[in-house]
């Protein structure tokens, strides 16, 4: 009798859910068989579900599963990563196509550059090119 009522109630729920809510499903259990014993005057005060033993192919099954989907997960995260970088890569070109920001962007960093230990710092433009930037004419 306990184990057709262990049947019935387990069949309610998928295998995660009986890993995860097992107080929950005692609960259920133990208020099915007062309702079957009562009647023969047996009284159940307490149950306790303490294990869920699961065959090794279902075990297997389950453990390949879970990899999959954490590599499906990783898989969609690597390529939502590579879609946002694409996108600032595609803004940032847009704002370097101006010559002037290409100009702006290596000051900058000339100036970082500067701002190390270094006591020598070679400028890579003909001094020409440079004379706009300390306001001198040509």
């Amino acid at each position: 009798m306990a184990e057709g009522a262990l049947r019935a109630v387990l069949a309610k729920f998928t295998l995660s859910e009986l890993l995860e809510r097992k107080q929950e499903i005692a609960a259920d259990l133990q208020d099915t068989l007062v309702e079957m014993t009562n009647r023969w005057g047996v009284t159940v005060t307490a149950l306790e579900i303490k294990d869920i033993n699961l065959p090794p192919h279902l075990i297997r099954s389950m453990g390949t599963e879970a990899i999959t989907s954490r590599q499906t997960g990783a898989k969609v995260k690597l390529a939502e990563g590579e879609r946002n970088a694409a996108g600032h890569l595609a803004k940032a070109s847009d704002c370097l196509a101006n010559p002037k920001a290409v100009t702006l962007r290596s000051l900058e960093t000339m100036v970082r550059i500067c701002q190390k230990t270094a006591t020598i710092t070679l400028f890579p433009f003909p001094m020409p090119d440079m004379f706009w930037v300390w306001g001198a004419k040509s």
